[in-house]
């Protein structure tokens, strides 16, 4: 991922957030999770993807519990 991030080409920058993103699907992410993980593989692939999954899923947690306290 960090080779095709650091040749600049767009088409190879794509490639890589879409490995990110495989990979955080790939794992069971959430919708919310694996958008995180590829904006985290733009950003810092390898741990970013990581970094960004697991905000992702944290998000989308507090925001069902915050839905399931209004709704009460």
């Amino acid at each position: 991922m960090r080779r095709l991030l650091r040749s600049g080409v767009a088409k190879n920058r794509t490639k890589a957030v879409e490995m990110g993103a495989t990979a955080a699907a790939t794992a069971g992410m959430t919708a919310g999770a694996i958008a995180a993980a590829a904006i985290g593989t733009a950003l810092l692939p390898g741990i970013g993807t990581a970094i960004g999954a697991v905000i992702g899923s944290t998000w989308l947690a507090k925001k069902m519990i915050d839905q399931k306290k209004e709704d009460e």
